[in-house]
């Protein structure tokens, strides 16, 4: 299989992130408060667990809804209405109509239930089989007939599949759909790959997550309602889910994101249950990747088993424990682009044949300025010191070209890796009790836990690196029932996630970055002497990016925690819900940041080639670091909110509702925060920490006293506003609006869009030596060089830092969602089609202020506006973004054929993408992972072939073993292009110091559909480097790159081995035609070789498996 550089654990993938509570309420005697302690023994040890950790929640309990009639549409007052769970035969509720009929049952747990409904001189109605998701609001409607108690009336709650309650749209997906969906390697990718099936959600192809235009912080995940903050979805292990419920449109007040997806876990029943399955996934049963000459060896072996039912000697209360095991051999195939022979010698003739780069790049003598003779740099020029080092690194760790004939100038390298591009080991360990103490105390608890073991690649054979992690995640709820009208539910739950690179692991030893520099000669790095794997980054435009998948160290990633609260009050027509939610977010960092080793980019500034610059050591700029290691850093999110649920009438239901969030400031436990004022140009930090500035710091800074904390808005309250109106039973118009506060991230590393506030990003600030030089040529010669490309340190003659800097009182930004939906449904058919729209205001984001104005004038380093640094990214909050979806659904869960088929069309704007001028107006873009067009088809057909269905009924007993009974799973995705943008290196013709940007467009670059080969996918004619004083006027993502057409199928059949044991076999395969899924082009820039080639397709383990055929199969003992 292919595999493109930069991809590590799917894990990662857009990644980067005093209270004391009562349990029991009410009044309890002595005699029954020892009762109830003898009942808690068993949480003792997962209490003691948890609460020695912190953690992270959000409620994930439902709602079951109604009035209650008579068959002439009167109300009936008084009827007592009782949830029973299925599972467990328990009664949830019992609750009482009020005067208008109405019952509402709050706080309960996802699931299959039953409903009766009964009143004196009425039959007793029964709903069976009524699904009820997590975070959802179920409207059961009873009609009573005239008769006995005795006497019932039974129907069945399987076929409704339209929603009647409430504003927001989601989707919600079983244990059992997952157990077929045809995605092999479903275990190996969490609840990522069932996700992409859902309506409004988008995903990249390296698991970039989007769902109605909406991403990175503006997501939540959950497991059991509690907040993986990590967006770590391998911890979320789908081999122990019963349910995935995505909320992604119009979430209510309780929520504090505009989209939520959350994982509920299985529980135990009253009935003991288990099973044991294996996957095997082996490359004799796929097929190779497009460019791959061989099929490359894998053998992937996964073993699940977990069991569930009562806890024996204790009375309603019932386990669910589970592991899930991953052992992985597998090759994998790797592309680069590297150096051909002659270049590699300083011969870069090949660049003047048209046939080979067009348009021809003629290099430079960075001393005269004149085109070297031929295209080659002379001996004498490759014989310095500088040259040296440049050499030895290429002799040691750039291979020669291996691939695409003498002549190919990109993509000419393949190589072997002999691990998978993730985990090669993984264990998930799962357990979960859930107790009943009362009719009015119930409680449930769940830890999971995750150990995975990798052994990544680099861009290049020589620069792989191991990586071992250990995740903890957990949840507690308690319901407590003060009166029927009154109840409570406290969460709390989190996360923990611990890496540690460089081990050896399995007889891999991964390149040590101090051995790296002593072996190419490079000077002036690591001062700390640090022992651990990493290279010193050099970025070759265009060519290779050289560096570790990860740099040594290890790191707490996350250890998150919150608290929930919600109180539920129902009165008459209304339903209010109150709720608190505190989180916590601590992050310590051990790990060697990017620089530790020196981080070095060529942009063919010197000689018009980034190779050629390359090979005489002429770095375009370059960074060193002395870190502060094992920082750890805090932060805090506190949510409060109000909402009523209104039912004016039968028909009509209105729930609004405000909320409140505190978004606060991250803070470093050891005090050495700062900020940069943009007004004055000074560093600030606090005044005890002034004697704690490096004394090597730049003099030419000035660093004064003063509060570095930005101030967190105090001012955002937000309102929601949803409404339903149902037509008739069988149609609903749904729809509502509003506003979210746009959140910054947990961890001091997350994101809005790129960089998140609160980062320091660019620069370590003044109390440990980053440096950051920008090189030019002075006298011709550069100002610095190999084998030291530094000057000295804390020296004044060219600016060596930079800086981060966010206004004094922070503002989130606002984001508006709203939606209109007609829901109906034909028969066993639900239809919705939805309007979907969301408008982002006053949005931050990070831009790099120190630069001049574009003009004819060449750049100066005192021609900055801040002379004395080499960068400064300061926040801004006036970004906008804008979406519009028209979203289309069919469902069908009852009968022969079940489907959920789902079609979006989107526009997502935003003004927040590879923004290059400070001076000039934000413009609007493509967001660059939201196609116009997906379809999703999931289909699931009962073969009518068999004992019990319509043909073959009556079949033999042997030919039924073989032939009946069979059930098929098949999933088609189709999408549009995700968009690009086209770029040009070597030059700056804005005389700002940008030397890699965005050109002219002189017409659409965009070739017709059918029209677009692989050698040129876009037409590179249509942009050009821009004339002398000005930015490129060509827009963000303007370019459409390849769609998406993904055919995936399962077939299942199960049978029986006793009365409660069976066997079951499913064969799948995903990518069944094994059509090619192409990535966009490798290069965007027209300067550079093959720009507009693709050269790429998915891997085996790519988001909703686009990449080969991948053929897998399954076999389950269950009982």
């Amino acid at each position: 299989m292919s595999r493109p550089f930069g991809q590590t654990e799917l894990s990662l993938a857009r990644r980067r992130r005093g209270m004391k509570w009562s349990f029991f309420a009410g009044k309890r005697s002595y005699t029954r408060g020892v009762r109830v302690c003898l009942q808690c023994v068993w949480m003792v040890p997962l209490l003691a667990l948890v609460g020695s950790l912190p953690a992270s929640a959000q409620t994930s309990m439902s709602t079951v809804r109604g009035a209650v009639t008579d068959q002439s549409g009167a109300v009936v007052p008084g009827a007592q209405v009782q949830l029973i769970d299925i599972s467990t035969n328990l009664v949830v509720r019992t609750v009482s109509t009020n005067a208008n009929g109405n019952y509402e049952i709050p706080f309960v747990k996802g699931g299959h239930y039953q409903i009766t409904a009964s009143h004196i001189g009425f039959d007793t109605y029964t709903e069976t089989d009524i699904f009820l998701a997590s975070n959802e609001t179920k409207r059961v409607d009873p009609v009573l007939h005239v008769g006995s108690t005795t006497t019932k009336v039974s129907v069945s709650g399987a076929a409704n599949v339209i929603q009647t309650e409430g504003g927001e749209i989601g989707g919600t997906l079983t244990d059992k759909t997952y157990s077929n969906l045809p995605v092999p390697g479903n275990s190996y990718s969490s609840p990522l790959d069932p996700l992409a099936t859902m309506p409004l959600v988008q995903m990249d192809r390296e698991w970039g997550v989007s769902i109605a235009g909406q991403s990175g912080n503006q997501l939540d995940m959950a497991m059991d309602g509690v907040l993986e903050e990590n967006f770590n979805t391998q911890t979320v292990n789908m081999e122990d889910a019963s349910e995935l419920k995505v909320m992604g449109v119009n979430n209510s007040a309780e929520f504090s994101r505009p989209a939520t997806f959350n994982v509920v876990t299985k529980r135990g029943s009253e009935k003991y249950h288990g099973e044991v399955e294996y996957y095997l996934r082996n490359s004799a049963l796929g097929a190779r990747g497009f460019f791959d000459t061989t099929k490359q060896p894998i053998i992937y072996n996964t073993i699940s088993a977990e069991a569930s039912g009562p806890v024996p000697g204790l009375h309603r209360t019932y386990f669910f424990g589970m592991w899930n095991g991953e052992r992985v051999a597998q090759h994998t195939t790797y592309y680069a682009t590297v150096p051909t022979d002659l270049m590699r010698n300083g011969n870069f003739s090949q660049l003047l044949d048209p046939s080979l780069q067009s348009p021809p790049i003629v290099i430079t003598d960075p001393a005269t300025g004149q085109p070297y003779p031929g295209n080659i740099i002379p001996p004498s020029q490759l014989s310095t010191s500088s040259a040296a080092v440049a050499l030895a690194a290429q002799n040691n760790y750039i291979p020669q070209p291996n691939f695409g004939g003498p002549n190919a100038l990109y993509n000419n390298y393949q190589f072997v890796w002999p691990y998978p591009g993730d985990q090669y080991d993984a264990d998930v360990y799962v357990g979960r009790i859930d107790h009943t103490f009362s009719d009015k105390d119930s409680m449930y608890g769940r830890f999971s836990s995750y150990f995975p073991k990798y052994i990544l690649a680099g861009n290049l054979p020589g620069l792989g690196s191991s990586r071992t992690r250990t995740s903890y995640s957990w949840a507690v709820n308690e319901t407590h029932i003060f009166s029927p009208n009154l109840l409570n539910s406290f969460q709390f739950g989190g996360n923990y996630d611990w890496e540690e690179n460089g081990q050896p692991l399995n007889g891999f030893i991964s390149l040590k970055g101090a051995d790296a520099i002593s072996k190419i000669g490079l000077q002036g790095v690591n001062p700390q002497s640090l022992s651990g794997e990493g290279f010193p980054e050099m970025n070759i435009s265009g060519i290779i990016d050289m560096k570790t998948a990860e740099q040594g160290g290890s790191a707490i990633d996350g250890r998150n925690f919150s608290y929930t609260d919600d109180l539920t009050w129902v009165k008459g027509k209304h339903v209010a819900k109150f709720g608190v939610q505190f989180r916590t977010y601590y992050t310590s960092s051990a790990e060697f940041p990017s620089g530790t080793f020196g981080n070095f980019s060529f942009d063919g500034r010197f000689t018009g080639y980034s190779y050629a610059d390359f090979l005489l050591g002429y770095p375009g700029t370059s960074s060193r670091l002395s870190p502060i290691l094992n920082r750890e850093l805090t932060n805090h999110e506190i949510g409060f909110y109000g909402t009523d649920t209104f039912k004016v009438n039968r028909r009509l239901t209105l729930t609004y509702g405000l909320r409140w969030d505190y978004f606060g400031s991250p803070v470093y436990a050891d005090g050495l925060d700062y900020n940069w004022d943009p007004t004055t140009g000074d560093v600030i930090v606090r005044q005890a920490d002034l004697v704690k500035i490096s004394p090597l710091y730049p003099s030419d800074i000035k660093v004064v006293a003063g509060n570095p904390t930005p101030n967190p808005s105090l001012t955002n309250f937000v309102p929601r506003l949803s409404a339903a109106y149902l037509i008739n039973k069988n149609t609903v118009i749904r729809g509502g609006y509003g506003i979210f506060n746009e959140a910054y991230g947990s961890a001091p590393n997350s994101a809005i869009y790129g960089s998140g506030p609160f980062t320091l990003v660019n620069g370590p600030g003044p109390f440990e030596i980053g440096e950051t030089y920008v090189n030019a040529m002075q006298n011709g010669q550069p100002l610095f060089s190999f084998p030291n490309p530094f000057l000295g340190i804390g020296s004044s003659v060219i600016a060596s830092q930079n800086v981060t800097g966010f206004p004094k009182d922070t503002k989130n930004g606002k984001i508006q969602q709203w939606n209109l939906s007609v829901e109906r449904q034909i028969g066993t058919i639900g239809v919705r089609v939805s309007y979907v729209g969301s408008k982002g205001n006053n949005l931050n984001y990070f831009i790099n202020t120190d630069m001049p104005m574009p003009s004819a004038i060449p750049w100066a380093p005192n021609s900055n506006p801040y002379p004395q640094f080499t960068a400064t990214s300061f926040n801004r909050n006036n970004g906008s973004s804008e979406y519009n979806g028209l979203s289309v659904e069919a469902k069908r869960r009852v009968g022969e054929l079940n489907f959920d088929w789902n079609w979006t069309w989107a526009n997502n704007l935003d003004t927040l993408e590879n923004l290059q001028n400070p001076y000039g107006p934000l413009p609007w873009n493509h967001d660059f992972m939201t196609p116009h067009h997906r379809i999703v088809l999931n289909t699931m057909w009962h073969i009518p072939v068999g004992a019990g269905r319509h043909f073959g009924s009556n079949m033999p007993g042997v030919l039924n073993q073989v032939f009946g009974g069979w059930d098929l799973y098949w999933i088609s995705y189709f999408e549009s292009g995700e968009w690009f943008t086209p770029s040009f290196s070597g030059s700056d013709p804005s005389n700002t110091n940008t030397y890699s940007i965005i050109p002219d467009r002189i017409c659409n670059g965009n070739l017709p559909p059918g029209s677009r080969p692989l050698s040129g996918w876009f037409n590179t004619s249509c942009f050009a480097v821009p004339p002398n004083g000005r930015f490129g006027n060509s827009g963000v993502n303007i370019l459409e790159g390849p769609g998406l057409n993904n055919q995936s199928a399962s077939l299942s059949k199960s049978w029986p081995i006793t009365e409660r044991w069976h066997i079951e076999f499913t064969a799948m395969a995903s990518n069944i035609f094994n059509h090619p899924n192409f990535y966009n082009p490798f290069s965007n820039d027209i300067t550079a070789p093959g720009a507009g080639a693709i050269t790429y397709v998915p891997d085996y383990y790519s988001a909703v498996k686009a990449g080969p055929r991948l053929i897998e199969g399954r076999l389950r003992i269950l009982w």
